[in-house]
């Protein structure tokens, strides 16, 4: 048997909605514009240096002999080409990580918030290779100044970039680090040997996290999109 009851309320019951920032931290992709509504302004990607420092201590502590940097992004086949202007940013902070891929949201990150900061560039589209059928995008970092300031925190294993995109516009999908294309860091530098020849060497920094910290619509401007962002 079951047994029912009634409640009478006395006063009217309201609320508001609300919505949160979604989190891509196990994601296969990172984003860059907006669709949809959603704005996609940032993406951060940590890389360590921890066992580079171990195996090459010699490469940190004479950053003249590295020639340059390139970091590259591999890019879903439903990207546009040209790309859109995204801009690279080093965040050094004296925090083992500057934010947690399952963790950190747009509303809690401040990307003017760091006393320490390197502009590196723009990126731009990878050279056609050959023996790859995805289409990347990279940046290579030449300028000696910026280099020696990137390696000169060599206690900060952690290696945090910001990728950031001011016309947001355009609208990119670039592949993460849970996918089969994650994203490389490569400095390269020269070796002189015994017998004075040089010849370049490089070595990788492997990544650990990535995230695209996502604006989402406003719930109360009836502009929530039919579509996902995926």
């Amino acid at each position: 048997n079951f047994e029912f009851q009634s409640l009478t309320f006395d006063n009217i019951v309201s609320g508001t909605s609300y919505i949160t920032s979604p989190k891509l931290g196990d994601h296969d992709y990172l984003y860059s514009g907006s669709k949809n509504n959603y704005n996609c302004e940032f993406t951060l990607i940590d890389f360590t240096s921890y066992y580079a420092l171990n195996a090459h201590p010699e490469v940190f502590a004479n950053p003249d002999t590295v020639d340059s940097m390139m970091l590259k992004i591999y890019l879903s086949d439903e990207s546009a080409i040209p790309i859109p202007e995204i801009f690279l940013t080093y965040l050094h902070s004296a925090n083992d990580s500057i934010f947690h891929e399952d963790e950190t949201l747009y509303n809690e990150f401040n990307s003017n918030g760091f006393p320490d900061t390197i502009g590196l560039g723009i990126f731009q589209l990878s050279e056609e290779d050959t023996n790859s059928t995805v289409n990347s995008i990279e940046l290579i970092i030449k300028d000696t100044a910026k280099i020696n300031e990137v390696l000169f925190y060599s206690e900060d294993t952690s290696k945090c970039f910001l990728l950031s995109q001011k016309e947001t516009s355009d609208f990119i999908k670039l592949y993460s680090s849970e996918s089969n294309y994650q994203p490389e860091f490569y400095i390269y530098y020269t070796i002189i040997d015994s017998t004075d020849s040089s010849y370049v060497s490089s070595l990788s920094l492997p990544v650990l996290q990535d995230v695209t910290l996502i604006n989402p619509p406003n719930i109360s401007s009836n502009l929530l999109p039919q579509d996902s962002l995926y």
